[in-house]
């Protein structure tokens, strides 16, 4: 196992030298075009042949290329799995909102879980099969609500990502995943409860967040209910979850931190070659890379000006 972990940490230092780095991302940003960007990732040859000039079809390349090195190479039990479950995560809201309020559901999956999107509908459609404890468990509040006549798409996104977050606690508490893994999954969870203070302290208040809280962080959810009756930002729950908060105004700003923040606590640090954090410093990189990319190719093809492209764009490379 140890082998196969710095050979794959070896490969990691090769693929590094291929990212689409800061230079040709901050090209890409002053496109004038659809057609001078499409030039400028063909030119430093991201996507594959046969992509053409379909932006699209070269980022769902680059995808499945970082997606099946990991899944080939990154040891079982690492913590991976973790962000698979996410997309798990997000086909089971789709089959739920298809069940239960006949949402057409067509297109609308993810491949790259745990398990497939097949299955997964599957499960929530019939009686018998499992996806596992916790995920069971969100299906069944849906099933709950749904027999009350209070079951809301709203309350129904909640069950699934406190279902998802408990699960993650699991999957990282495991023996044998490294530290920075656990710090990586247990500060999103604190932040992402940070993000939904806020929200609901606009639109909600106390009761509001207490459907929204989810497991796995540091901060327990007696502080937010604390910082209901002060009337606080949250901005200084976010310091205790180690994110630098000056300048930020905005929620939007403080998802982008976040976003930055996580990134940099991966990659941020000398690369032990004797653990994950190498391979999964590049997976997070090539991940964050391929969602500006997108990001930046619709907002030029919607016409958005240049400045709020890059208002919208995180610092990916260190």
């Amino acid at each position: 196992m140890q082998n196969g972990l710095l050979f794959a940490n070896a490969a990691v230092k090769t693929m590094e030298s291929k990212l689409f780095g800061a230079e040709k991302m901050a090209r890409l940003q002053e496109s004038d075009n659809l057609t001078d960007a499409v030039r400028i990732l063909r030119e430093a040859g991201f996507g594959n042949a046969e992509s053409g000039d379909d932006y699209a079809g070269m980022i769902a390349s680059e995808e499945a290329m970082v997606e099946n090195f990991v899944r080939k190479n990154a040891p079982a039990g690492a913590g991976f799995e973790c962000f698979w479950l996410r997309t798990d995560c997000h086909n089971l809201k789709v089959a739920l909102k298809a069940r239960y309020f006949g949402m057409d559901d067509e297109g609308l999956y993810l491949t790259g879980g745990v398990m497939s999107a097949e299955f997964v509908r599957e499960v929530v459609f019939s009686e018998g099969k499992s996806l596992g404890n916790l995920l069971d468990e969100a299906i069944r509040e849906a099933a709950s609500l749904h027999a009350g006549n209070a079951l809301t798409a709203k309350a129904l996104d909640e069950a699934a990502d406190r279902a998802l977050y408990r699960e993650t606690a699991k999957l990282v508490s495991r023996k044998g995943v490294a530290k920075v893994v656990r710090d990586y999954f247990t500060r999103m969870a604190d932040l992402t409860n940070v993000l939904s203070y806020r929200r609901a302290k606009k639109y909600g208040g106390a009761k509001s967040f207490e459907g929204c809280f989810v497991e796995g962080g540091l901060i327990p959810s007696e502080s937010f209910l604390r910082a209901f009756s002060d009337n606080s930002s949250g901005l200084e729950l976010a310091a205790r979850a180690g994110l630098k908060t000056d300048g930020i105004d905005s929620d939007s700003d403080l998802e982008k931190a976040k976003e930055e923040y996580l990134l940099r606590l991966m990659t941020g640090m000398s690369p032990d070659m004797f653990t994950v954090q190498p391979i999964m410093g590049y997976y997070l990189i090539k991940k964050a890379e391929c969602r500006a990319i997108r990001t930046v190719m619709t907002c030029i093809r919607n016409g958005l000006g240049k400045d709020e492209i890059k208002r919208r764009i995180i610092k990916i490379y260190a």
